[in-house]
């Protein structure tokens, strides 16, 4: 381990090296809308946010939202296999189910799993242009699962030119292709788009010899409608359709093995509306989701998932902050054994948020919800920034969440409980920023903690879901360096602690992750980026191996409108497991193209 990550350090030193010249102020002066569902300056969230633009996501050497998020700070992602199989993600130890996932603010919960989680498997990198994830207990704005935070994925709206295409193809047999064309009148911006990925793969199984594919194509659409100067209509549409090989268990040993006559299938569809009417002292927005999966797996199972949003918000002044306040009503239903199962939500919330512009801001929100089997249930959340004269600021935050029972715990035959309750959670977290080097340097530290009670569990005794007495924690600490040596130059530390509060790991979470990354723009227009992920205390039901990743990136704009890449993923092919008994990508080089007309 610490030959190799020594290694991988000196590789990195001479990455560094090539990043010189001038030092240059970092800007803050970032927007994040998820943290208080209203555009919020950065500098006034008392909350932990991370905001990635287009810019940050472009230069990536990754091609899966997924893969991209899993070196930022608190972020774990644990793959069982190849591109497409089933994915575990945790924010800082909190996995799927306790994570609400937005793409263009559509819920993509499947509400048909065991728990309602989403899975962000299939979703590709170049389709998005903008990542904001949101930590610690959110259930106060965004209701049930956002016990550990918040992912909202914004895709791209406008291409900057009339059309674009990109192609891609390397190691595994993979092609990747994405095409899109934007459409713009007076009072009109659309971008249709759409994408198609395949590849060989390999296998699911740890050393198995039987190669496991995956494919995907996607069309979407996306633009706005400007009523007014003051009035839009934004809509959202997609189409995903997934399929691929898996291994699975034998019958007979029940042990995990190489199979080669197993498959799945992931068919989903989302539209997502929102009216927006600014009238100057008041704006109003008005919003309609709907979400669709249907899935299916060698046996034959089939599994389909509905879930139905109607949401009304209003901003206002009051006083010297402002005022957020709305209403939302859902409707979740899914089949289960052939017969239709649904429950339905209601929600009011209000959310109050000050900043004196200068030094000081915080934001006191709250939530009431009903629900159609438990009833009724609330939560709350306060945070609060303070920038003291030397230039050091302080955040912090405290809120409470829940996860609501999912269809299949409340009404399975013999194994559901329709008398279940919500599991609640209480979060606390306290950062601090400090700008260093001439503000060139920007170096931040947060800890946390979550605590969940009332956890829905199955119970071997009555052979049916019930609730545990017994609290389940999260603890840890985050630090970050962000330094820019110059306008073409950028270096980034991220390192994330995390333990169950007594000290032990979390299953499938890492005790410690490191990553370190940078980037650059030489004068010929060649711009290299590269990261190094450091990964120790990994435990699945037996302890893993530590390892250590390396992935890169370079390009090079053949024209104004056409640039070309190479990128590379565990360039010195480390053989190392995320989930225990399932494989991982070895030694893998891409080469492709992005070109606008």
């Amino acid at each position: 381990m610490y030959k190799s990550f020594k290694f991988s350090l000196i590789l990195f030193s001479l990455f560094v090296g090539v990043l010189s010249g001038q030092a240059e102020e970092i800007v803050l002066n970032e927007i994040s809308i998820s943290a208080n569902r209203i555009p919020t300056p950065l500098e006034d969230v008392g909350s932990s946010v991370t905001v990635l633009s287009e810019g940050d996501i472009s230069v990536s050497s990754e091609s899966y939202v997924i893969d991209f998020i899993s070196k930022l700070p608190g972020v774990n992602v644990s793959q069982n296999g190849p591109k497409g199989s089933t994915s575990g993600l945790t924010l800082r130890g909190l996995g799927l189910k306790y994570i609400k996932v937005l793409v263009d603010g559509i819920d993509i919960g499947d509400v048909s799993s065991i728990p309602v989680m989403a899975n962000l498997s299939g979703l590709m990198l170049n389709e998005i242009g903008r990542i904001e994830i949101l930590q610690g207990s959110q259930s106060a704005l965004y209701g049930s699962s956002a016990i550990g935070g918040v992912i909202s994925l914004t895709t791209k709206k406008t291409l900057g030119a009339s059309g674009s295409v990109s192609l891609e193809g390397g190691t595994y047999g993979t092609v990747s292709l994405n095409l899109g064309k934007t459409f713009s009148s007076e009072n009109s911006d659309i971008l249709v788009s759409g994408s198609y990925f395949t590849t060989d793969g390999f296998s699911a199984k740890v050393d198995g010899v039987e190669n496991d594919g995956y494919s995907s194509s996607r069309i979407s659409v996306s633009g706005d409608y400007y009523l007014s100067d003051t009035n839009s209509l934004s809509i959202s549409m997609f189409k995903q359709d997934e399929e691929g090989d898996q291994d699975g268990y034998d019958p007979v040993s029940f042990e995990f093995v190489d199979k080669d006559d197993e498959v799945f299938s992931n068919d989903s569809v989302g539209v997502g509306a929102n009216l927006e009417v600014d009238s100057g002292n008041i704006v109003r927005n008005f919003n309609f989701n709907f979400f669709n999966i249907d899935r299916f797996y060698t046996g034959p199972y089939n599994y389909e998932g509905t879930n139905i949003e109607l949401s009304w918000q209003e901003k206002r002044k009051f006083g010297d902050g402002s005022l957020v306040y709305g209403l939302i009503a859902d409707n979740e239903e899914t089949l289960i054994e052939g017969i239709s199962k649904e429950t339905s939500q209601s929600h009011i919330y209000s959310e109050y948020i000050f900043s004196d512009e200068e030094k000081f801001s915080f934001t006191l929100s709250g939530r009431a919800s009903g629900h159609s089997e438990f009833g009724g249930s609330s939560t709350a959340r306060l945070s609060a920034s303070y920038k003291f004269p030397f230039g050091a600021r302080v955040r912090s935050s405290l809120g409470s969440g829940y996860r609501a029972p999912s269809l299949y715990e409340l009404f399975a035959p013999f194994y559901g409980n329709s008398n279940l309750q919500p599991e609640t959670s209480v979060t606390a977290d306290l950062g601090l920023e400090l700008l260093l080097a001439s503000e060139r340097a920007s170096l931040s530290a947060t800890i946390f903690e979550t605590t969940i009670s009332d956890k829905i569990v199955y119970d071997y005794d009555t052979f049916a879901y019930g609730q545990s007495t017994v609290s389940e924690k999260r603890a840890g600490y985050e630090l970050g360096l962000d330094y820019r040596l110059n306008s073409q130059s950028n270096l980034n530390f991220a390192f994330t602690h995390t333990d169950d509060g007594n000290g032990q790991s979390v299953q499938k979470v890492p005790k410690s992750d490191l990553t370190i990354s940078g980037r650059t723009e030489l004068p010929n227009g060649i711009t290299l980026s590269g990261a190094l992920q450091s990964v120790s205390g990994l435990n699945d039901f037996v302890s893993l191996p530590d390892y250590n990743i390396v992935s890169v990136r370079g390009s090079y704009p053949l024209t104004e409108k056409v640039d070309v890449y190479v990128r590379g993923e565990n360039v010195f092919d480390t053989k190392y497991q995320t989930a225990s008994d399932y494989g991982t990508s070895g030694q893998a080089f891409y080469t492709g193209f992005n070109a606008k007309f």
